[in-house]
């Protein structure tokens, strides 16, 4: 989906190879270099499948050797980002391949204007995480855990108020919930929420939401704070449920522009013209008296 006013990253062969400058940084091994400057030259668009020719020639632009490139391309192939064929060589794949919880792929997507459906993405995908996450937090209560989580909240409150970075502490919230589950597997989603809320905030963000989304928030501590799973899974859901909804009628509102909403999106997308959409598919309040009575008897 492209939008008035942002250039369409997806545009292939958009910027020659040999714009893509390698920097012998100190301390960097220079594969690492190449691996950052091609992954994120690709990753936002600037490094296109024309831009790939032979490896002698890609080592020459880049200005380094050919086993320095052979290394840096097993390692953005192990990325998704690009397949190697003897005798054909090697391409960009597209993105509905690429490893979307690679830690660097997400940093990367972070220097480019993401599409609304991938936005969305995301966001089912923390819709379920994060509500899980938080009735884990509340059923297996450890006492250090939830002060993360309150002090967390405490921070987004002071950065609403102007009194800190909103976005950084946006991001430490949801984090501390996913550590607070005491699920390692959900701490790997740690780089894709980070992602995530920095877009969503990007593309969404008003006073009413951070009211609302505040108010949801002091639901889910409570809750954390009370064992009660199904309230701290239902508030989390509420909230992160609240940001899809405005993020689809976001699409739809762009999508009547272009002529199309939400109903007809699958079959658009059989169409060829449309495989780009498609690699994109692929204050807190005083706590309660109960609350203080019980929380003063704790060592916080």
């Amino acid at each position: 989906m492209s939008h008035p006013g942002i250039p369409n990253y997806h545009a292939q062969g958009t910027a020659p190879v040999d714009r893509v400058e390698i920097s012998k940084a100190p301390g960097q091994g220079l594969v690492r270099v190449v691996v950052e400057k091609v992954g994120q030259a690709i990753v936002t668009g600037e490094f296109g499948a024309s831009d790939l020719t032979t490896e002698s020639e890609l080592a020459k632009r880049l200005g380094v050797s050919r086993n320095i490139l052979r290394e840096a391309v097993k390692i953005l192939t192990a990325k998704g980002l690009l397949t190697a064929r003897p005798g054909l060589g090697t391409s960009v794949e597209p993105e509905r391949r690429w490893n979307l919880l690679d830690p660097d792929i997400l940093r990367w997507m972070l220097g480019r204007a993401l599409s609304d459906e991938l936005i969305i993405a995301f966001t089912e995908v923390r819709l379920a995480a994060e509500a899980t996450a938080a009735a884990l937090a509340a059923s297996q209560f450890d006492r250090r855990a939830y002060d993360n989580v309150s002090r967390a909240l405490d921070n987004v409150k002071l950065a609403a108020s102007g009194r800190g970075d909103l976005v950084a502490a946006e991001v430490a919230f949801h984090v501390a919930v996913l550590e607070a589950s005491g699920n390692p597997f959900f701490l790997q989603l740690k780089m894709l929420v980070d992602t995530a809320v920095r877009a969503l905030i990007k593309r969404t963000w008003s006073a009413g939401e951070l009211a609302s989304g505040l108010e949801r928030y002091e639901q889910v501590v409570d809750a954390i704070f009370a064992r009660d799973a199904a309230a701290a899974h239902e508030a989390m859901h509420a909230s992160i449920g609240e940001v899809l909804t405005t993020l689809n009628a976001l699409r739809d509102k762009a999508g009547a522009v272009q002529g199309w909403s939400s109903g007809d999106a699958v079959r658009r997308l059989e169409n060829p013209a449309h495989e780009a959409r498609a690699d994109a598919l692929s204050s807190r309040r005083e706590p309660s008296p109960d609350r203080r009575r019980e929380g003063s008897g704790r060592s916080r």
